[in-house]
């Protein structure tokens, strides 16, 4: 597992993984205790997200640590867009509902 700590192989295997599955990855910390940061797409400045909108993936082996933050917040932001988008359709389905069954008997 002393892999990450050879400069080369953990460059080459951060940028492999974040040009594939990990590109909202913002920050690693290998187990040198060296702390390296990446820009997120969209120019997003991780400091400007919030806490719910930060991952933090912690992995440890015998004496070892590494750690890495990753960036939530096109998931957040997607939840919140489908949130108001029901609500306004449930608030839509409601109103033409009790439209159509009261209005008649008035």
């Amino acid at each position: 597992h002393s892999q990450t700590m050879l400069p080369g192989f953990k460059d080459l295997a951060i940028e492999a993984a974040r040009s594939s599955v990990a590109q909202y990855m913002f920050e690693y910390v290998d187990s040198n205790g060296v702390v390296t940061t990446y820009p997120l797409p969209g120019g997003v400045d991780p400091s400007d997200l919030r806490r719910r909108e930060v991952l933090r993936f912690i992995v440890t082996d015998a004496n070892r640590t590494t750690s890495a933050r990753y960036s939530r917040e096109h998931i957040t932001q997607a939840s919140a867009l489908t949130m108001l988008v029901s609500t306004i359709f449930i608030i839509m389905v409601w109103f033409f509902g009790v439209s159509s069954f009261a209005g008649p008997v008035m």
